[in-house]
């Protein structure tokens, strides 16, 4: 739908730039000296002509990088073209550069470049003409004067369209989506915990059971072991609702911007807890999909603090090169969800858990192209993240 709107803007855009140009070419024709007529009309034709064809094929394909480069120099030919007649295209300048930076899907490899050679070229046109049109400036025509107010004009409007109305709803769009995302984060650490009681009695059943010929049993055990594998894919897939991805390019970030993003999700859940932090690492990727990373390992260690009684509850935060270590002072994790998590696997023989919590933060490591390692430390559980190089941004 946003593409469609922005397609439907630059195709009208340039067909209200082509149509104008054809009342600006009725308007200037009397004023430009009869020796330049043809040349001057001959111009304006194969440019307005072209803008049209130009709109067309934006049309069918808006994200064409061949239609948008076109595009910018058939900006920039209009403007070198207009200067060489007539006075007062610096205007056109402005708002065509603008424009074009704004309306149309223009890579920055090419707008780049696009518009330091308008720029240079366009003022050496403008230093070639200047005593030309110097005194023309002095007299300005009234039909110029009000070309360039409603081409400004225009550019406002569709501009205010694709940022100031769409940033508006977005904010609020992503206001909700936000509580949307930390609630279903919550959901998973609330169902990962529900998972270690249906866990716990399949396996006793597994087990007393064994050996057993009836065929009712097996086949209710069966299906049991199913129900359980699609919950756990359920809360995988919550998982990476929760994540809020993104697919914009990768962005620089530090630690203290995770921490306050997470922190802004739980709210006073960390009000009791003493987070000492002595990370000093910047990185280069998703800053979503690792602020759920971090999320996710500390209502982990919530949930280890609460199920313990811990009083006194501590979390630490370091980095080791391009990873990032975080110990609490719960009292572990279980050996056998960290034998099961090294297999690949999620269930435990614990009520306590099932090990899902940790397994979606592998997952989410996973995707990012790095690596999450568990391990207990000194009795307590500590969980590294360790990023691929190319997301470490040297000091």
């Amino acid at each position: 739908m946003e593409q469609g709107k922005y397609r439907l803007g630059a195709v009208v855009g340039l067909i209200f730039y082509a149509t104008q140009g054809i009342l600006i070419v009725l308007s200037e024709l009397p004023l430009i000296p009869e020796s330049q007529r043809f040349s001057y009309v001959l111009g304006k034709v194969f440019l307005l002509a072209t803008a049209f064809l130009l709109a067309y094929w934006l049309w069918r394909d808006y994200e064409s990088v061949a239609a948008n480069t076109l595009i910018g120099l058939h900006f920039m030919l209009y403007t070198f073209q207009g200067q060489w007649y007539r006075p007062l295209y610096y205007f056109s300048f402005c708002q065509l550069a603008v424009a074009y930076s704004f309306i149309f899907a223009v890579p920055k490899r090419i707008f780049r470049p696009i518009l330091l050679v308008w720029l240079l070229v366009y003022s050496y046109v403008f230093h070639l003409t200047w005593e030309k049109h110097q005194l023309a400036l002095q007299n300005p025509v009234f039909s110029d004067i009000i070309f360039c107010i409603s081409a400004t004009a225009m550019i406002a409007l569709i501009a205010h369209s694709y940022f100031t109305s769409s940033r508006m709803f977005r904010e609020v769009a992503l206001a909700r989506f936000s509580r949307v995302a930390f609630g279903s984060a919550r959901l998973i650490h609330d169902v990962k915990g529900l998972m270690g009681a249906p866990v716990l009695y399949a396996q006793l059943l597994q087990k007393e059971l064994k050996g057993t010929a009836n065929p009712l049993v097996t086949e209710a055990l069966s299906s049991l072991s199913k129900d359980l594998e699609n919950l756990q894919r359920v809360v995988l897939e919550l998982n990476q609702m929760s994540a809020v991805r993104s697919n914009n390019a990768p962005t620089e970030f530090n630690f203290e911007k995770i921490i306050s993003g997470v922190r802004l999700m739980m709210g006073d859940r960390l009000m009791n807890v003493n987070f000492e932090n002595s990370v000093n690492l910047k990185l280069r990727g998703d800053l979503s999909l690792v602020t759920s990373v971090v999320l996710n390992i500390f209502l982990n260690s919530l949930d280890s603090f609460k199920h313990h009684g811990i009083a006194k509850p501590v979390i630490k935060a370091s980095s080791d090169g391009r990873s990032l270590k975080f110990t609490d002072n719960g009292l572990g994790f279980d050996p056998a969800v960290l034998k099961a998590l090294a297999n690949q696997k999620v269930l435990s023989t614990k009520e306590s858990g099932s090990g899902v919590g940790l397994f979606v933060i592998m997952d989410a490591m996973e995707s990012l192209g790095g690596k999450a390692l568990f391990q207990n430390v000194d009795r307590h559980a500590q969980v590294e993240l360790i990023f691929p190089k190319k997301s470490v941004v040297p000091a």
